[in-house]
């Protein structure tokens, strides 16, 4: 089907430095490389009446609006209503899989991204498999189009041998999750014995976003990783609401002491994949240390990145390697070369095989081609129905509201969250 289609793009798009590039990346891609039309709508508060939905061939929902399930109950209701193609990209996708799945189900999706794979989304949505669904294995993100032409720095001259940011995520996420926290603070207890010079942080407020983020990468030698994902996969909320309450108040436990009851299914099914981080360190030049996986079987061992054991045993092996300007080098160059230049993880590859994906949903849907809106008349509607948001009364309170939240510790927001807030978050 060579006909322009109309495509209607439901998000949450951040401002930038606001959270990961990746999001936006992610958001921008399809008006970048799509050989569609793309109308953005970033918007909380969803659809105004005035805008007309039977103007476009197929509604995408974005994961950056939909991470909790929800949508607004009017939007919710047009959506379900709508009769062109609907589909959903899908993030976090382990949590309350109920109540996601129920979602699905309501809104009519016709097709689904998801990270997991084939074995792994058949386990997580068999409540809804027999309602002619498609499911198409997606990443997390691809490599940025900002760094498909940067020219990396030599890895001699650069004064950071080992750089890291994450944070310790809720402990019902498991074990697997854990890594993220762990490899960085085993490392950096290790580190010093072999003269090794770190930029590492767990917290909060040393996260990095936007160039700020590119900049640091782009000063290391090597950066460390682990997959990205779970490995508890909570279908009602209740794993996550029982582990936070324990948490809450036990905030100093670390992660073996939680009840073995809460996190007994920890590790039956796993949802691992390759961080987008491993692209931006490839694009970079710099070298990944990282624990043993699959890495949505595109990063290989001692190829890609320096393996770590997960009891830092081989710590001095992985120094050595470090150490060696050529290995480190070669590494890079190899790992540049075969994910970045070669293509075949950019957005532009990802929103080919998504405008393909769309032409047979539509195929399939038997629908008539829409007439398409005008790009003045959506950019008018848009604007209107910002200036209304944002002159809407309470907005001010509500912005107050989000700087004390993040302001909190995390242990007072958790206690909140498990009392006070129980049934807006858990409900």
């Amino acid at each position: 089907m060579s006909h322009k289609k109309h495509i209607l793009l439901l998000c949450d798009r951040p401002a930038p430095g606001a959270n990961a590039d990746t999001i936006i990346d992610h958001i921008d891609s399809f008006g970048k490389h799509s050989q569609n039309q793309v109308h953005v709508w970033s918007s909380t508060a969803g659809f105004p009446e005035e805008l007309n939905l039977d103007a476009f061939d197929a509604i995408v929902i974005h994961y950056s609006i939909f991470s909790s399930h929800y949508l607004p109950d009017r939007t919710a209701e047009r959506i379900r209503q709508y009769r062109g193609v609907k589909i959903l990209f899908v993030q976090d996708e382990y949590r309350k899989v109920n109540r996601l799945c129920d979602a699905i189900s309501r809104l009519g999706i016709h097709l689904i991204y998801t990270n997991a794979t084939e074995d792994v989304s058949r386990r997580m949505y068999s409540s809804i498999l027999d309602r002619g669904l498609r499911f198409k294995t997606t990443l997390t993100g691809y490599v940025s189009s900002r760094l498909e032409g940067h020219i990396p720095k030599p890895i001699v001259g650069r004064p950071i041998d080992v750089g890291y940011r994450a944070r310790k995520c809720p402990y019902w996420f498991g074990r697997r999750s854990m890594e993220k926290y762990w490899i960085g603070q085993k490392f950096l207890s290790h580190a010093a014995q072999y003269g090794l010079a770190c930029d590492i942080s767990m917290r909060e407020k040393d996260r990095l976003y936007g160039e700020d983020w590119t900049t640091f990468l782009g000063k290391c030698r090597a950066v460390l990783g682990t997959e990205s994902g779970a490995s508890v996969i909570d279908f009602t909320g209740e794993i996550e609401y029982k582990t936070d309450r324990f948490q809450a108040f036990h905030p100093r436990a670390p992660f073996d002491e939680v009840p073995k009851e809460l996190l007994k299914t920890d590790g039956e099914i796993e949802l691992l994949v390759i961080s987008p981080r491993c692209f931006e360190a490839a694009a970079l030049g710099t070298v990944m240390v990282m624990y043993p996986g699959e890495y949505s079987g595109i990063l290989k061992q001692d190829d890609h990145y320096i393996a770590l054991e997960k009891d830092h045993s081989n710590m001095l092996q992985v120094a050595q390697k470090l150490r060696d300007n050529r290995l480190m080098q070669a590494m890079a160059d190899r790992s540049r070369h075969e994910i970045i230049e070669s293509g075949e993880y950019s957005y532009r590859t990802f929103v080919r095989s998504f405008d393909s994906d769309l032409d047979q949903e539509i195929e399939r849907a038997g629908r008539p081609l829409a007439a398409g809106m005008p790009s003045e008349v959506f950019e008018a509607i848009v604007k209107r129905h910002n200036a209304r948001i944002c002159g809407a009364r309470g907005s001010s309170f509500l912005q107050c509201c989000r700087r004390i939240w993040f302001a909190m510790p995390e242990f007072l927001q958790r206690v909140l969250r498990v009392t006070v807030l129980k049934k807006r978050i858990y409900g």
